[in-house]
């Protein structure tokens, strides 16, 4: 089960409840409400319990079951669907904002992460460390190819205003 692997993995310390509660496809809050039910209930407590309940609204309950499991199956493909995806990296802006706590701590551990929105690439995120570092600027080199430079007696604001008149035709 899905769960139980989750919980292992948060108990031995390989994953936070933050990547845990990202595995299962549920926010921090649920992941610690699940564990509170597990570990006194086993893995009867992790049972939706509305279920077996008869709707306020007069369903049957067998139609709301089947309904559910309807539903379950569409949301089970499109979580496998979305994991498969955060295990390459990538996330909607939804889903970062979710989960941006498990994200940094994931680009922390050096792994770079693609933001997409509508399944196309819009941002990545990398570690500091790989970011680029900006070459110095030689002074020196540079005085030197100020001199070289004619000096011009116009000032910079005449020199602009003179090249858009020119510009415009005036």
């Amino acid at each position: 089960m899905r769960f139980e692997e989750a919980y292992v993995g948060w108990t031995a310390g390989r994953l936070t409840q933050a990547e845990a509660a990202l595995i299962l496809g549920v926010c921090e809050r649920s992941f610690r409400r699940y564990l509170g039910r597990y570990e006194t209930l086993g893995l009867g407590g992790l049972i939706e319990r509305r279920l077996e309940q008869a709707s306020n609204r007069l369903a049957p309950v067998d139609g709301l079951k089947s309904l559910h499991m309807l539903g379950y199956d569409y949301l089970h493909d499109h979580y496998q669907q979305i994991f498969a995806e955060d295990s390459m990296g990538a996330y909607s802006v939804a889903e970062a904002k979710a989960h941006l706590s498990a994200i940094l701590e994931q680009v922390a551990r050096g792994e770079e992460v693609t933001l997409t929105k509508r399944g196309k690439p819009v941002a990545r995120i990398v570690p500091a460390e790989q970011l680029p570092v900006k070459p110095k600027i030689d002074l020196v080199a540079l005085r030197k190819f100020r001199s070289t430079l004619p000096y011009s007696r116009m000032s910079a604001t005449e020199m602009i205003r003179k090249m858009r008149d020119e510009e415009a035709g005036w």
